[in-house]
């Protein structure tokens, strides 16, 4: 009976450990789902079906959270702290009140809502705080050379006095070309205040079609399209990915440098709530 129990634990571990890592592989947003999941169907298995202890099958969860809560931690890993943190959690709650042939419905209303909110109001600011450059003061709209979309030069004094909302991005970036409906919709809503203004502003990269990509991209959209003039402009706007997103105020003073989000879920650095403060304060 020992052997038969050390053999079911030592297959569900590994089972779990395989289940746990392989969700990595969709996106940490649904590894954040799926290894509780993966937790309490083992557990529940284990101590319904296979007849275990339920104290000795936290000896199963052991080897992937410890491990990945290490090598987490060791790698300064911030977005994905949420996973084995909700993960080890739901499997401590489960473990300690679930018991057999009694009815679970609350316990379980419990853990799902604990899972669905992490995944669908938590997870999503804490990426977009992470995301966001406290360091704002370093951002300027100053010493650079920008083009418009007629390939003309265009006058940064046009940004004076206004709140600028600067969406960069480049024609290697599928991610920002996919961002451009959400610039759109915001370009619509602010279409008739003077006062904002709604750009894209392109990098260029080092290849031969890349202007012809970039007018191709973004002409199918009405938001205002600027071009940098040359191939410095991470260093020149001080930026070290894309895409990023811009907003100055209208001191030109930039409030905000990070992701770009309008989602309902995301309440930290939403672009729609920034926005909504400036007017305000207006």
């Amino acid at each position: 009976m020992f052997k038969k129990s050390t053999f079911f634990l030592i297959t569900a571990s590994i089972l779990h450990f395989t289940m746990c890592i392989l969700a990595g592989s969709l996106n940490w947003y649904n590894q954040l789902m799926i290894v509780p999941i993966v937790s309490i169907l083992i557990i529940v298995i284990l101590i319904d079906k296979i007849v275990v202890n339920k104290y000795l099958v936290t000896l199963v969860l052991v080897p992937f959270f410890g491990l990945y809560s290490i090598f987490s931690l060791y790698n300064q890993l911030y977005p994905t702290y949420p996973i084995w943190i909700l993960g080890i959690l739901i499997s401590l709650i489960t473990i300690v009140f679930y018991k057999r042939n009694r009815n679970h419905k609350l316990l379980f209303t419990i853990i799902s809502c604990l899972i669905i909110g992490c995944r669908f109001l938590i997870m999503p600011s804490y990426s977009a705080y992470l995301m966001m450059d406290k360091n704002v003061k370093k951002y300027t709209l100053t010493n650079i050379t920008l083009n418009d979309e007629n390939g003309q030069p265009f006058d940064n004094r046009k940004f004076q006095g206004k709140t600028v909302v600067i969406d960069i991005w480049t024609t290697s970036c599928s991610q920002c070309i996919k961002k451009f409906p959400k610039l759109e919709s915001i370009n619509e809503k602010y279409k008739s205040d003077s006062s904002i203004l709604i750009i894209s502003l392109n990098l260029p990269i080092d290849r031969e079609d890349d202007y012809k990509l970039a007018i191709e991209y973004s002409s199918p959209f009405k938001f205002k399209k600027l071009f940098y003039n040359g191939l410095d402009g991470f260093e020149k706007l001080k930026i070290k990915s894309v895409p990023t997103l811009l907003i100055f105020n209208n001191k030109q003073q930039c409030i905000y440098a990070g992701d770009f989000n309008i989602e309902w879920n995301v309440f930290i650095g939403n672009t729609y709530n920034l926005l909504k403060s400036i007017t305000t304060e207006k």
